[in-house]
């Protein structure tokens, strides 16, 4: 299965994102999320936990660094659909993280897919 993503122009910019949809138990919910390859773990807002029903304390925590800040994600495991392709994975949650978007990180996701980044053509390719 081969997906295709054009970037998304926000703010000035083309950025790689993808809609895929996240859920636990029977609740789900569909977003977007930038796919970050410098990122190893993925990033949810704490709006997308109190939606799934997720105790966002009740994970593992971590400290997170970003360029210009420090917080903390808590972990749980989660459905991720991507396209017609659905797997497990394991997430962060924050009520501290105020990025702009969701992000895929390397973790629970690359294994998942074969990532092609083509800047020049401002398009994003998922291969399975």
């Amino acid at each position: 299965m081969i997906l295709d993503f054009p970037y998304i122009r926000h703010r000035g910019q083309y950025m790689p994102l993808v809609f895929l949809t996240i859920s636990r138990g029977e609740k789900a919910i569909s977003t977007h999320a930038l796919v970050d390859a410098g990122a190893t773990v993925s990033l949810f807002h704490k709006d997308v936990a109190e939606w799934l029903g997720i105790d966002i304390s009740a994970g593992l925590e971590l400290q997170m660094e970003a360029a210009v800040s420090r917080f903390h994600i808590h972990l749980h495991q989660v459905r991720l659909m991507v396209g017609t392709k659905s797997f497990d994975a394991e997430v962060g949650f924050s009520t501290g993280y105020r990025g702009r978007f969701n992000i895929i990180g390397r973790q629970g996701f690359f294994e998942q897919f074969s990532v092609t980044y083509d800047d020049r053509r401002r398009r994003l390719r998922l291969e399975t």
